[in-house]
Parts: structure tokens; C-alpha cells; sequence
């Protein structure tokens, strides 16, 4: 008779997989935020909104920045309360669970998903929604898909000479960090260590969203004559 299986998670491990969770309901929100909600009031007819209002161009990206966080943040509220109601509150703040291990993926999560806010924002203006919605969510798919492949078994046991894997590692490289993510955290958890310098490529690729974002808001944006 077929005999089923069942596996006991620690509180670290539950802790861990619900982290990991957030990658997913983050970047739903980072996608629909990033190229709806940014550009609406600077694409036309809302575009000379922009002009009229007397506060630095650069107090938008920074104010987006900001509102970002609070659906951010309410998340990671959710997430914290179901964990205590699930596990008990004398359980979760009596053992041994890696708060410090949560609080630093909950940090590395909010880095990748305003530098991808970013990212669809910028690309929402100067292309247009729906070609960011379906190019941005195509290279995330793809990048998380190589990510995969650079770093797994068959990446190391490669035949000496084959550098297929090695030219594709190197591509790779050249596109922004959105692979990354799950990796940096299961280092985080796994308690291997991890550097801090893996963050560099986010905070510069951040920067020239941002700054990318602000270039395209120097004019207002008017509709296409086909449109």
C-alpha cells in the first residue's frame, strides 16, 4: 500500500518559506504599482500636472519610493501576525526563530522591489504599459530561469572547453540582479554567510532607473498621432 510522507519544518524553516513567499506577492505589486500606478499622472492628458506643481521633479521618484513601502510593510505585518496566531506567540518569541535572518531578507526584498519599481516605471514612459508589461515580465521570468542554471551542479560539472554556460553567466551579469533574489535569501537563512557587497549591483542599477525615470519626466508627454 502506497505510504505517504510527511515532513515537520522548524519555526526557522516555516519562518524562512514565508519569507520566500513575499517574493512572489512582492513582485505582483512591483509590477501592477511599477507601470500603472508610477506613470499615471504624468502620461497624457495628465502629463502638464507634472509642470504646474511647485516641487522638484525629483520629489516623484522619491515620494513613489516612499508610498511603495506602506503595501510593503503591511505585508510583512500580515505575515508576522499570521505567524504568531499559527504558531502560538509564547513559541514564536520564546525559541529560537531567525528574526535577525527575517528582518535582513525583509531589507534585501524591499531593495529588489523598488529597483524593479523602478525599472517598469521608466520603461512604462518611454515605451508604453503594455510592451513594459510583457517585455519586464518576460525578462524577470527569463533572468530567474538563468539564474538557476548559472548556479546549479550542472553550471560546476560542465565538460572543460564547453563555455556556452560561461558566455551565458556573462550576459547574465550585464542584465539587472532580478535572478538574484531568491539565492541571496536562502544564503541569508542557510546561515552560511553572505556578503553585503552582493547589494552593489541593486543600489547602481536603482540609481539609473531612478535617474532614468527623472530623464523622462524633463518633458511633458504627449499623445502619438496614431494614438
Amino acid at each position: 500500500p502506497f505510504q505517504g510522507s510527511m515532513f515537520q519544518f522548524t519555526l526557522g524553516q516555516a519562518l524562512f518559506i514565508a519569507v520566500f513567499i513575499q517574493v512572489f506577492c512582492g513582485a505582483f505589486l512591483t509590477i501592477v504599482y511599477g507601470t500603472w500606478g508610477v506613470p499615471h499622472l504624468h502620461r497624457y492628458p495628465r502629463a502638464d500636472l507634472t509642470f504646474v506643481l511647485p516641487v522638484s521633479k525629483w520629489m516623484y521618484p522619491l515620494s513613489y519610493a516612499i508610498c511603495f513601502l506602506v503595501p510593503l510593510l503591511l505585508q510583512y505585518l500580515v505575515l508576522f501576525l499570521v505567524f504568531g496566531f499559527q504558531f502560538g506567540w509564547d513559541k514564536v518569541f520564546a525559541e529560537a526563530v531567525p528574526w535577525g535572518q527575517a528582518l535582513t531578507g525583509a531589507g534585501v526584498q524591499i531593495l529588489a522591489f523598488e529597483m524593479a519599481l523602478f525599472f517598469f516605471a521608466f520603461f512604462s514612459i518611454l515605451i508604453g504599459q503594455v510592451p513594459t508589461l510583457f517585455f519586464g515580465t518576460l525578462l524577470f521570468t527569463v533572468l530567474q530561469s538563468v539564474g538557476a542554471l548559472v548556479r546549479t551542479s550542472f553550471w560546476k560539472a560542465s565538460a572543460p572547453g564547453f563555455d556556452s554556460l560561461s558566455r551565458m553567466e556573462t550576459l547574465y551579469n550585464l542584465f539587472p540582479p532580478m535572478g538574484e533574489l531568491t539565492f541571496v535569501l536562502r544564503a541569508i537563512f542557510s546561515r552560511e554567510g553572505w556578503e553585503p557587497r552582493v547589494l552593489i549591483p541593486w543600489l547602481l542599477w536603482l540609481a539609473v532607473f531612478v535617474i532614468g525615470f527623472r530623464w523622462c519626466l524633463r518633458l511633458p508627454l504627449r499623445p502619438r498621432a496614431a494614438e
